[in-house]
This record gives structure tokens, C-alpha cells and sequence, in this order.
């Protein structure tokens, strides 16, 4: 059985355990009035997004609505202008949840059936 750890976004009461939950707390960090407390908040919260939990997302449309937050998303949610990237967390994200969807997309167009089991013996697909 595996163990499902909650995420908690810095300084917001905010909770969430997978990238649809993520996805839907930066929405409703997006939705609040802004101020400087909300800037922060997306800020921490695009810190937040951890490589083991993209890895753990199965839905192509959850990984592409977080990749659109985080090229064209809120402004503190959002990757920064060419030249102001280096050190800016939302680069490496972009990538994983990159390389995630790839991996999705290629587990999709992987045939099945007894031909592929017995020309592929060691790569059973289930």
C-alpha cells in the first residue's frame, strides 16, 4: 500500500496531496483579491510542487493545465522573463511535468495483446 504524504503551500491554509489538488489550490490562490500576500502565496506555492508529486500524476489534462499555470499563469505563479530564469523553481517543474506527460503519452501508444507479450517477454504491459 503506498503512502500519500499532504502538501501544505508556505504560509496559506492551503493542503493538498496530488498535482490536480496543486492545480486547484493555485486556482484558488489566483481567485483571492491581490495584494502582496497573494504574490507571496503563489510564489511559495509554485516552490511547493515537488518532483515526486508530478511523478505521481496520471491524468494528461492535469499535467497540461499545470504547465499552463506555470508558463502563462498568474505573474508570481508563472516562470520569469528570459534572463531572470537561473534560480526560479518553475524552470525544472516545466521540465518534469514535460518529461511526465511524455512518459504518459508513450505508456498510451504502447501496443497490447498476445503478439507483444510474446515478441516482448521481459516488458509485460498491464
Amino acid at each position: 500500500m503506498k503512502t500519500i504524504f499532504a502538501h501544505k503551500t508556505p504560509g496559506t491554509n492551503l493542503t493538498w496531496y496530488t498535482l490536480e489538488g496543486w492545480v486547484k489550490a493555485a486556482n484558488e490562490l489566483d481567485q483571492r483579491r491581490s495584494s502582496s500576500a497573494r504574490h507571496k502565496a503563489l510564489e511559495a506555492h509554485a516552490r511547493a510542487l515537488t518532483r515526486s508529486v508530478i511523478n505521481g500524476a496520471s491524468r494528461l489534462e492535469t499535467i497540461e493545465h499545470a504547465l499552463a499555470l506555470l508558463k502563462w499563469g498568474p505573474g508570481s505563479l508563472r516562470r520569469p522573463q528570459k534572463g531572470h530564469r537561473q534560480g526560479a523553481p518553475q524552470t525544472a517543474l516545466i521540465e518534469d511535468l514535460m518529461n511526465r506527460k511524455r512518459e504518459l503519452e508513450r505508456d498510451c501508444d504502447i501496443p497490447s495483446g498476445e503478439n507483444w507479450e510474446r515478441m516482448h517477454p521481459t516488458s509485460r504491459v498491464s
